[in-house]
């Protein structure tokens, strides 16, 4: 399965991450999941199930914006995640009814963005091999849809 794909849900297409979830005091507990690529979500959400299987203790609690614009106070705690092989503890929230969603300061500290027009995830390279060279850059791959 890719790091990446995309999803036609009601005649509208999106962005699935496939991601690694760890909870960080008890790193032996780990699901793989895919994350909804949301650019208008700042963080990361999951689910409430998520977190009871990854035996998450919250650490707080926030007033959560949601997508129909209302607000909900929702449990908060930390989680390791690793995309394409870069791992990020990272905050999020949690409930009951969640989804699991990757948001944009997420994959900025991933190093990861979204040429939304084109509907593909950027994921950084650190070399690329061409015949006997090795260049060693920062610019982003595109991976190939299909």
């Amino acid at each position: 399965m890719r790091g990446w794909h995309i999803k036609q849900i009601e005649n509208k297409e999106y962005i699935f991450v496939n991601c690694k979830v760890a909870n960080p005091l008890k790193p032996q507990k780990t699901e793989k999941i895919e994350f909804l690529v949301d650019t208008g979500a700042s963080g990361c959400a999951i689910s409430q199930e998520l977190a009871d299987k990854l035996e998450l203790e919250p650490m707080g609690s926030v007033e959560a914006g949601l997508a129909d614009g209302s607000f909900k106070r929702v449990k908060a705690t930390y989680i390791l995640i690793e995309v394409g092989g870069k791992k990020l503890y990272t905050w999020t929230i949690y409930d009951k009814g969640f989804s699991p969603i990757l948001g944009i300061d997420v994959m900025r500290a991933l190093g990861a963005h979204i040429d939304v027009p084109s509907k593909n995830l950027l994921l950084p390279c650190k070399s690329l091999k061409l015949g006997k060279i090795r260049l060693f850059t920062n610019f982003h791959i595109q991976p190939k849809r299909g």
